[in-house]
């Protein structure tokens, strides 16, 4: 009879990273990719103000999420043919946060801008790389969590750092 090996210790973090990643994904980097559109291209119209890139990525964040609050609250009283219990919303508006909270780093870092401790222009370009860095991340983690084989892990953060960067050139672009 043979024994089997005991399973892998889990690493402390582990269990947060793997929280994270099963919350909405999609929103997270879509709410990234809208953070680093607007701030490219209020770094193109306006780049002494970093001011103004935070306070419209975080609201433009908002909008968006309590627009994918909204359709899901309906989707339901649609699917069921009831109201939504408070309970159901409540759950929808946690499931959708990521669209919002995925730009909270990047406009923090906007933030030093008006703060005096960053020059705005500098505030931005960092915040888009924060942005880029995240994109990178997540992408990364996705791949990691599914179990993939480091190889595809890393081509995963590439390919959404990537697309990061070519949604960013198109916003500037038709901008």
């Amino acid at each position: 009879m043979t024994e089997t090996p005991p399973a892998p210790r889990a690493r402390w973090w582990q269990p947060y990273v793997i929280h994270a990643a099963h919350r909405d994904v999609g929103g997270a980097i879509y709410g990234l990719i809208l953070a680093t559109a607007l701030i490219a291209v209020s770094r193109r119209y306006q780049p002494d103000n970093s001011g103004f890139a935070a306070v419209t990525v975080v609201g433009t964040a908002c909008v968006f999420w309590l627009a994918h609050v909204y359709a899901g609250v309906l989707e339901i009283a649609f699917e069921r043919k009831r109201k939504p219990t408070w309970e159901e919303a409540r759950h929808i508006l946690d499931e959708e946060f990521p669209l919002v909270q995925s730009g909270l780093l990047p406009t923090a870092i906007l933030l030093l801008g008006p703060l005096g401790i960053l020059a705005d222009d500098t505030a931005q370009d960092l915040a888009i790389a924060a942005c880029l860095v995240e994109l990178a991340a997540t992408g990364t983690i996705v791949a990691w969590v599914a179990g993939a084989r480091w190889p595809v892990v890393l081509l995963s953060g590439a390919i959404s750092l990537s697309f990061g960067l070519v949604v960013v050139a198109l916003k500037v672009f038709v901008h």
